[in-house]
């Protein structure tokens, strides 16, 4: 059976120009392309890594890891692809439950376009 880590290696071997990938012993580091983010992703904090299919784009596919700490991340066209995390602000009402780096770069945008105006500042 493949293990994690070279599911990961194919993936992104065979998607050229989403990620950037390089070993490190018993570890991948892996760098958005588009964001230049990294993630140090270790044998031992992959609990699994599966092939699926996108419901809304089936000629799209992604790969979706399962972490040990039992958090889900995706490898897809658009990038690192993550739930959002409600640790800090509690419980909100959003349109999607997957967003990636993009989204979040289109949301800090619109909230630094709210807090330069004064009367909106709250808002942000």
């Amino acid at each position: 059976m493949e293990d994690a880590m070279q599911k990961i290696r194919h993936w992104v071997k065979t998607r050229p120009g989403l990620f950037a990938l390089r070993d490190e012993g018993d570890a991948l580091v892996l760098r958005e392309l588009l964001s230049k983010k990294e993630l140090l992703l270790r044998r031992r904090d992959i609990a699994g890594a599966e092939l699926q299919a996108n419901r809304l784009k089936p000629d799209e596919d992604y790969l979706l890891l399962t972490l040990d700490n039992g958090a889900p991340l995706a490898l897809s066209p658009q990038g690192f692809a993550f739930s959002p995390n409600f640790t800090h602000s509690g419980p909100l009402s959003l349109p999607s439950q997957v967003y990636c780096m993009q989204d979040f770069q289109g949301l800090i945008n619109k909230l630094r376009h709210l807090a330069a105006e004064p009367p909106r500042r709250q808002d942000a």
